[in-house]
């Protein structure tokens, strides 16, 4: 497995990849629009961080973190998932 800088597109379209089915900046046309892996992971972890903030608001009477706090917190999650994925590449 190659190691990923979470700028790859995190669905790539056919016309991305290489002959052995790898993602390859030189084979992808300029025309994919889609989320790279990096916001994808994010946007996975700020939705879970929204959802537990949310039930921890309602359980403890404490107030929902600023959107800002738990965007930085995704962020911080995205690029420890990509290291810990990037570990056990080859």
């Amino acid at each position: 497995m190659n190691k990923i800088t979470g700028n790859e597109p995190a669905m790539p379209s056919a016309i991305c990849c290489n002959e052995n089915g790898i993602f390859s900046s030189e084979d992808c046309n300029s025309a994919y629009k889609g989320l790279t892996i990096r916001q994808q992971f994010a946007m996975a972890a700020m939705s879970a961080r929204i959802i537990a903030d949310a039930i921890l608001s309602a359980h403890v009477d404490s107030p929902i973190a600023p959107s800002e706090t738990l965007a930085k917190l995704a962020d911080m999650d995205d690029d420890a998932l990509i290291n810990e994925l990037n570990k056990s590449a080859i």
